[in-house]
């Protein structure tokens, strides 16, 4: 029943998807249908999720379709609440691809069949712990395709206005995940506590999650001083948020991590290319960006300084 009910919320983040790239090209359709899709894609998703909860009797978070299920709910509500009062349809449909592709990953390639939750995660922090990384991972998604256009409009040294707007747009989803973020390595640190007596363990999960924390600590200190190259921290504190969720996955010492979803060392070095190839493209293209545009614009200050001499000697 719950796996239905995700289906309906995929199709309709489908069909937001496709209803924002319509806007793209005629801006006069209402940006109220897509925005629609996606709350009741959303609604559905929340559905799925209580359902199963009631066959567990337990939060549906311990299995892989689970969290990326309950991932795609948060991209959902993130692109929602982002992009309700900030038109911009090109960067709605980017980012709706987030959801689409998690919910997608779990409905066709992941297991939905019901399991016991293990004893040790039978805990009350865990269903906090657990929705504090999945709302501050869906900011820092969405997050992500504001700061990569930010930087392209940078580059290339245009809309100075929609800069402004995209750069406030960055810092509030970042100001909105931060404190999520801090809640779930604490209420992590908690747990660990009480369960294992020990706050800390030395997990790759545990170290790669405090580095994400402090690369949007950092970003948050640039922004105050006004410093453009911390728009590119979205994409390093993107990475860093995929390195957590999946990449220390398949290294060898997640074999003894409480935080593996899939199997430890299970095409490792093929799968991190697939995750991590996409980012290396997006900053090099990013960074050669603009680059064409710098040669003439030198040249036209150096005539400019040709003439100005020019018209003093003569």
């Amino acid at each position: 029943m719950d796996h239905a009910l995700n289906q309906i919320g995929f199709y309709l983040y489908t069909l937001a998807f496709l209803t924002t790239l319509a806007r793209v090209f005629q801006p006069k359709l209402t940006r109220w249908v897509p925005l629609g899709f996606i709350a009741a894609g959303a609604s559905f998703q929340l559905a799925a999720f209580i359902v199963r909860w009631s066959l567990l009797n337990w939060a549906p978070v311990t299995t892989m379709y689970e969290i990326l299920c309950y991932v795609s709910f948060g991209l959902g509500l993130a692109v929602f609440f982002t992009y309700r009062k900030s038109d911009f349809p090109v960067l709605t449909a980017m980012s709706l691809i987030l959801p689409i592709a998690a919910l997608g990953v779990a409905l066709f390639k992941e297991s939905s069949d019901l399991k016991p939750v293990v004893p040790g995660l039978q805990s009350n922090w865990m269903p906090i712990h657990v929705s504090c990384w999945c709302f501050s991972y869906s900011a820092f998604g969405v997050g992500f395709i504001v700061s990569a256009a930010l930087i392209a409009l940078r580059r290339l040294d245009r809309a100075p206005e929609m800069q402004e707007k995209l750069s406030e747009l960055f810092y509030r989803l970042v100001l909105f995940g931060f404190p999520f973020h801090t809640l779930g390595l604490i209420t992590g640190a908690l747990w660990a506590s009480n369960a294992w007596a020990s706050p800390w363990f030395n997990d790759p999960k545990e170290w790669t999650s405090a580095i994400t924390w402090l690369i949007y600590a950092i970003y948050l200190h640039l922004h105050r001083k006004k410093l453009r190259g911390a728009d590119w921290l979205g994409i390093v504190g993107m990475a860093s948020v995929l390195l957590t969720f999946v990449g220390v996955n398949f290294i060898p010492s997640a074999s003894q991590s409480a935080h593996t979803y899939v199997s430890p060392g299970s095409p490792g070095w093929l799968m991190l290319g697939w995750i991590f190839g996409p980012f290396a493209i997006l900053s090099i293209g990013l960074g050669l960006l603009g680059f064409w545009r710098k040669a003439p614009i030198q040249n036209s200050k150096f005539q400019i300084q040709n003439k100005k001499v020019l018209n003093i000697e003569s």
